[in-house]
């Protein structure tokens, strides 16, 4: 009896840790747009468009984008774009 409580400790023991160890894979974006025609802003990575942001009465965006690696990412806005680089638990401010 004895054996199995040991074992079930260490199971459970394991699974904490492993559960605690997990970080947020996904990065946080936001950014107020002056003198703005269009009401969106585009984020995309290499491989193309991954969201797009509505801007708010105040013209403001904010979002939570998973991102599973470092990655060079791109902004645009009517036209004009802005590039940066993106890792876990980042915050962005534009």
């Amino acid at each position: 009896m004895k054996i199995n409580t040991l074992k079930i400790s260490i199971i459970i023991l394991c699974l904490s840790y492993i559960s605690c160890k997990t970080e947020p894979k996904s990065f946080y974006i936001e950014g107020t747009i002056l003198n703005t025609i269009s009401n969106f802003v585009y984020i995309s990575d290499q491989d193309g468009i991954i969201d797009t942001l509505y801007l708010d009465d105040k013209n403001s965006f904010s979002t939570t984008i998973k991102n599973n690696q470092p990655r060079l990412y791109r902004f645009e806005h009517e036209g004009q774009h802005q590039f940066f680089y993106a890792e876990n638990k980042d915050s962005i401010s534009f």
